[in-house]
């Protein structure tokens, strides 16, 4: 029986990534999106759902927006009638995230799962709701384009639901800013410890006096079973 929803999963090879220019180095940025897409990958087995892969080979369009709404467009023509889309930035995401938003779609209403930077790390709409002109819009508005899809994805006058609110890692800052919030768990796992280990060669500050100042700051750089993929 073919399955009403299916996962898309809408990113680009690691060494092709284009958030790598927001990074400070190119091997932060490698460590960071390949460990990023093997945990998404994983996460994707665990769910036991369908999978469409969108890359680098087969997306279309000139922006994300477009390339993303061209993705989604191609998912409704394969006869899904259920969307959730995913990124790889998102290292809070879990399998708890997707069963929660497979089961608001269910029930009739679109989801959104808002991140920290205003945009959004999962999509979740239905066929009968999807405006692809609205759609891209709502992804063009930059720094407000959670807001923006709130309004493009009403479903019968009904806000799409909202999952927690997580950090998407875009760049060396929203890197350090999830790290410092999960440093201090008791349980890390194998991604945090490394990512902790990059932390700690990518930046040193070192404070000293000089007699002819009253303080002096020198910044230092240190150079530093796959899931069900359907066609």
């Amino acid at each position: 029986m073919h399955s009403r929803l299916v996962i898309l999963y809408f990113a680009r090879r690691p060494k092709l990534d284009l958030k790598q220019s927001a990074f400070d180095n190119r091997l932060v940025h490698r460590q960071v999106a390949t460990g990023m897409h093997e945990k998404t990958v994983d996460l994707l087995r665990q769910t036991g759902l369908p999978v469409l892969l969108s890359d680098e080979t087969n997306q279309v369009g000139n922006s994300l927006a477009e390339r993303l709404t061209n993705a989604i467009k191609n998912a409704f023509a394969k006869g899904y009638e259920q969307v959730i889309a995913i990124g790889n930035d998102c290292p809070d995401l879990d399998h708890l995230h997707i069963q929660s938003a497979k089961a608001i779609l269910e029930s009739g209403r679109n989801v959104l799962g808002p991140a920290a930077d205003g945009g959004d790390y999962l999509i979740g709409i239905s066929r009968l709701s999807f405006d692809p002109i609205a759609f891209q819009h709502a992804l063009s508005e930059k720094s407000e384009v959670h807001q923006a899809l709130r309004l493009a994805l009403l479903q019968n006058g009904q806000e799409p639901a909202e999952l927690d609110c997580l950090i998407d890692i875009d760049d060396t800052a929203s890197l350090f800013t999830w790290l410092n919030l999960n440093k201090s768990k008791a349980r890390i796992s194998r991604f945090v410890r490394l990512l902790l280990a990059l932390l700690l060669v990518q930046r040193v500050y070192v404070a000293f006096s000089i007699s002819a100042f009253n303080a002096s700051f020198l910044l230092f750089k240190v150079n530093r079973g796959p899931p069900h993929l359907v066609n």
